[in-house]
């Protein structure tokens, strides 16, 4: 049992990614699940959802809810279930802070825009579509800049959690409902944060985080 908690109880500690890899290591045989359960149950779905947004918050995971729903679903099978999805909802969290700051560093940049700029190297100023590439390769999403019509084929149909709106001509995105691109609306119609705009005449693509 105490091997058992040790290893639940190390969710709390473990911040870098190989130190979390470690924490979330398969489950030992539970063989005292009953003696560490909660004193209530919470249904299975519930506890997937609670541990999933907890691994996708911008924050610190928080290891005390973690093992709260870890603890309190009614099976072994289960509890290792939450923290294998636990586990693989930190890495897609983990990608999708990592394209949030991409995008504030280059709202922050302030680069005016420059045709075929990010298309080299990833690095500003940028045009539409080398903006888009930084962003989605901070995320581990994509190797090498697209142009703005390959964007229109790429990824999966429909919106997500970062979708991709492209046509021949121009591409943009959204992280979480924000806008992201080049826009008038920046210094020298450079890459940045921009208000919400029409999908009208866009193919509209998502990334599936993994």
């Amino acid at each position: 049992m105490a091997g058992v908690c040790a290893l639940v109880l190390s969710l709390g500690v473990a911040t870098e990614p190989t130190q979390t890899a470690r924490a979330l290591s398969p489950l030992p045989k539970l063989t005292h699940w009953q003696k560490m359960k909660c004193s209530h149950s919470h249904p299975s779905s519930v506890a997937y959802k609670r541990v999933r947004q907890i691994a996708r918050s911008t924050k610190r995971p928080s290891g005390r809810k973690v093992r709260h729903y870890v603890r309190c679903v009614r099976t072994k099978a289960k509890a290792r279930a939450v923290l294998r999805h636990y586990r693989d909802e930190r890495r897609k969290g983990a990608k999708l802070r990592a394209m949030i700051a991409k995008a504030n560093s280059i709202d922050r940049a302030r680069h005016p825009y420059v045709l075929g700029g990010g298309h080299g190297s990833f690095r500003g100023p940028y045009d539409c579509s080398g903006a888009v590439s930084a962003v989605l390769n901070a995320g581990g999403a994509l190797r090498a800049p697209m142009a703005s019509g390959g964007f229109a084929s790429w990824g999966r149909p429909g919106r997500g959690t970062v979708t991709v709106y492209a046509n021949a001509g121009h591409v943009y995105m959204t992280i979480k409902g924000r806008h992201f691109g080049t826009s008038r609306s920046n210094p020298g119609g450079g890459a940045g944060w921009i208000p919400p705009r029409s999908a009208a005449g866009f193919a509209v693509v998502h990334v599936p985080l993994r």
